[in-house]
């Protein structure tokens, strides 16, 4: 799982991704989550976080990608990137006001969300 975190409040953003590991986990999903590994990371050059990052990927069949906002993230998309290219299926789950972005057209599925709640609710019925 990865999130867009430019210009986010990292520590709001940490208790969100427990909340959603959590979720995940408890639908039987395996879970790795960067943002929940970040602070191991805080002082690696960004080669190794990326070279990171990128194996979590290559493990994994299916990225969920989280966009609450219209700015942009160069490691985010970066990753999601790198997934495209391994033709990993990805979920994007994306605030309904976010229309500035490709992101909907280059991604396996995605969920539209007004808020957390909504999210949360969604990301239960995965399959």
């Amino acid at each position: 799982m990865i999130q867009r975190v430019s210009g986010e409040n990292k520590e709001k953003l940490r208790k969100e991704s427990h909340k959603i590991c959590a979720i995940l986990n408890k639908n039987n999903h395996n879970v790795s989550c960067t943002m929940l590994e970040e602070e191991s990371f805080e002082e690696k050059p960004k080669k190794e976080i990326f070279t990171h990052a990128f194996n979590e990927i290559n493990k994994a069949d299916t990225l969920l990608a989280i966009v609450r906002s219209e700015k942009r993230s160069e490691g985010f998309l970066i990753e999601v990137g790198y997934a495209i290219a391994k033709n990993k299926r990805i979920i994007l789950a994306i605030k309904k006001k976010v229309i500035n972005t490709y992101l909907r057209e280059m991604v396996s599925e995605f969920i539209e969300f007004e808020n957390n709640r909504e999210l949360y609710i969604k990301l239960k019925n995965l399959s």
